[in-house]
């Protein structure tokens, strides 16, 4: 890779935010308990970049904090008897 085009410091400066849909997150029990998995990852990794000073490794660990905070708390199990309407409206009519 050319040297040209890499930022010399180590700031990565403002990273754009995660795209955050605005329709309800559905997910299943085990997307919950996957969702929760990243999130203390996270923290482990925003305290390593905090303690060792590296600005970058930290700004990337508080954007996917933020969005996994606002992932779990937007989180939605849809019930059997819901998914079950949902199929039944887009299975074609027999005759």
């Amino acid at each position: 890779m050319s040297r040209a085009f890499v930022n010399e410091s180590d700031d990565a400066g403002d990273l754009p935010e995660r795209p955050i849909s605005a329709h309800p997150n559905f997910v299943t029990a085990e997307g919950v308990h996957k969702i929760e998995g990243q999130i203390p990852s996270l923290e482990s990794a925003r305290r390593e970049a905090k303690a060792g000073g590296d600005n970058a490794a930290l700004k990337h660990a508080e954007r996917d904090l933020r969005y996994w905070n606002q992932q779990r708390a937007r989180a939605v199990e849809p019930s059997r008897s819901r998914c079950r309407t949902l199929r039944r409206e887009r299975e074609p009519a027999v005759r």
